[in-house]
């Protein structure tokens, strides 16, 4: 098992939610998303809080509509935000349509 982390840089500000659409809105690949989790990066490169859910479960239906998720970071202030699924031989795409992150 590999994770695929995908990281982003900060300003400081406090995260409050973030919008992710799924990279697979249809089709035979719809829940590679399934058991992402989603943490903000706080002081050091070591130190995390996770948002909420803990973990993403990709809901059933087709479209960006059925595949926009909303995750909440609560106000958590870091130096960034840190997108981790765990990958396998049949699940390695780490794949997003958008991601939206918004300060709290």
């Amino acid at each position: 098992v590999r994770e695929a982390v995908v990281s982003t840089q900060s300003t400081g500000e406090s995260v409050g939610q973030i919008k992710i659409i799924n990279g697979k809105i249809a089709g035979p690949h719809i829940n590679r998303l399934n058991g992402l989790r989603v943490s903000v990066i706080l002081a050091s490169e070591t130190h995390r809080v996770a948002c909420q859910p803990e973990s993403l479960r990709v809901r059933e239906g087709e479209g960006v509509v059925n595949q926009t998720y909303y995750i909440s970071c609560n106000g958590a202030q870091g130096l960034g935000v840190e997108f981790l699924l765990q990958t396998s031989a049949t699940n390695n795409c780490l794949e997003f349509r958008e991601i939206e992150v918004y300060a709290a």
